[in-house]
Parts: structure tokens; sequence; C-alpha cells
């Protein structure tokens, strides 16, 4: 396991916050970068930069301590590491304001007392880099995170706890809300006309009216035999016509065009003026049976049959 010094800040750093200070702008922490460089009896307080660059770490995000105090963290990963190595030396880098130049802030070295981390040929489980930096009295200090970072728990358990944090998906669920109401309100509203008249456009709410009947089961096909299905938002209610065409016998049997879970009622009729007199009902869910008066005329008779789905 890695055993590194207590970081210790550069004059460089210093200087930035005395910057950030004096112009009253933000010092934005903008990269952690590791390295495998030996100190070799330099000062760190003079360092302007790594010995031995090699990895810039991920900058995750940041939380004031407090005192004086503000914590960096930052994410290591060897994805796209083309050489392994010693990561010895660990430097942050600063700026202040949005247009100022990164800056090394702060540094320290493990020396030989670090960890070997390999080339992307053996993949490691990202590490959590936490590092404490003296910023002082400075007012106001921020940390500039990448879009590729990963996001880690700490960061989602100040997500979560902030006060804001989810308040557009609620903004989002309350017009969803609204726009179900105003729907209801709007087929409250309705007659029976305006709804097939909405239907038979491309009016939003011809076509959301469409989508919700659909989705209830509403169908329908308006041809000599055909039916109409309700749905469920009218108890499963089906109508269905037909026509037996040219028969000559006392009873004839219609296959419906859609099959009932009960059917209800059948009424029959001649087509013509004749004075005939049918009965009518459902032999099967299937079918119906129509019943004439006259078995020795040639004779044509609609139907009209009522059941439920």
């Amino acid at each position: 396991m890695a055993n590194y010094p207590k970081i210790l800040m550069t004059t460089q750093g210093l200087s930035l916050i005395s910057e950030a200070n004096a112009t009253g702008q933000a010092l934005t922490f903008s990269k952690v970068l590791l390295g495998d460089g030996n100190l070799e009896g330099d000062s760190i307080r003079s360092l302007t930069q790594l010995k031995g660059p090699k990895l810039e770490l991920a900058v995750t995000g940041g939380t004031n301590l407090g005192s004086g105090q503000f914590q960096v963290r930052a994410v290591c990963s060897n994805a796209s590491l083309d050489t392994g190595f010693f990561a010895r030396e660990v430097g942050v880098y600063a700026k202040v304001g949005a247009t100022g130049v990164e800056k090394l802030i702060a540094y320290t070295n493990g020396g030989n007392f670090v960890d070997y981390i390999p080339d992307k040929s053996v993949p490691i489980d990202s590490q959590i880099f936490k590092i404490d930096i003296v910023v002082g009295d400075t007012e106001s200090v921020t940390v500039q995170v990448k879009d590729e970072t990963y996001l880690i728990k700490a960061e989602m358990d100040e997500h979560n706890a902030s006060g804001s944090a989810h308040e557009n998906r609620f903004k989002l669920f309350e017009k969803v809300s609204e726009l179900g109401d105003d729907i209801i309100k709007k087929l409250a509203l309705t007659s029976a006309v305006t709804a097939v008249t909405a239907m038979q456009t491309n009016s939003w709410f011809g076509q959301l009216l469409k989508m919700v009947l659909a989705a209830s089961g509403v169908r329908y096909n308006i041809a000599q035999n055909g039916y109409i299905c309700f749905g469920s938002f009218f108890g499963g209610l089906i109508i269905q016509w037909g026509l037996a065409a040219d028969y000559t016998s006392a009873t004839y049997v219609c296959t419906l065009p859609i099959t009932v879970n009960k059917g209800l009622l059948v009424l029959a009729g001649d087509t013509g003026a004749a004075t005939i007199s049918y009965g009518a009902g459902f032999k099967t869910n299937a079918s119906v049976e129509i019943f004439s008066s006259q078995p020795t005329w040639k004779q044509s008779t609609f139907y009209l049959a009522v059941g439920e789905k």
C-alpha cells in the first residue's frame, strides 16, 4: 500500500492563492497528475511541474473541509495507460478564474513506498484519491470536472443531499401530472360528435384519443360483415353485423367476424319488403343462427349481434 508524505504547497501555489484573494476570483483545481520522478534533493517549494508526469487523473469533485482546507477528489484508472510505472509523484494543478494559467499548486513524493500501476493490458479497479489542500482564507474554491469523469459515491451523496438535486425531474413530473389532468378534463367536456371529428384530424387531441382508445381495446371494421369493439372503457361491448345472402332453408348459421366470450342479443330482419318473420340467437360464441318463417323462399337476411368480450 502506498504511503505518501503530507502534500506541500509550492511557491507558485501560494502565489495563486494570494492572487485569488487579491482579485476576488475563484481558485479552481483543474487536474491531478501522477508521475514516477524522484525528488533527488530538490525543494518541493520550488517545483513548477512533476519530474516525470505519466498519468492524469479524472477530477470528480471537491469538498470544503473548513479551517482553510479543501479536499480534491480524483479517480485513477489505467484504461489509457500505455506503459506501467511506480506512482511516486502526486501533483495538484490549479488556476485563478476561468482563463487563468494552470500551475502546480501542491506536490508530494512517496519515494519507494508507492504502488506500481500496470499498463492498460492489465486492468485495475479504479482508485479514489482524496487530497487535502491548504487554501487559507480564499473565499471561493472550485473544481474543474471533466465530462468523461466518473460519478463516485461521494458525488452521488452530495447530489442527493442538495435541496435542488432533482428539481428539474420533479418539475417534469408536475408537468406530466398537469397534462394528465388536462386530458381528463378535455375528455369529460368532449361530446361524441366532437370526439369522432377529432379522430378524423391530425390534431394532438385526435392523435392522443386514438392512442388511448386503441390501448383500451377499441377497434372496428366498417364493412358488410363488420364489427365495433368498444374496449375496456365500455365493458368490452362488441356490436357485429352481417348478411346471410340467398339461402332457402328454415335455419341459417352465420360465422361472426369476431368471437365473443358471452352472447347477449341477436336481431334478424329481411333486406326487402317481404313479410317474413325471423328469430335469431347465438349458436356458439363464434356464430349466430337465423330462423325463418318461410323456409321455402329464397331470401337474404341481415343480422345484428351484441356480445361481450
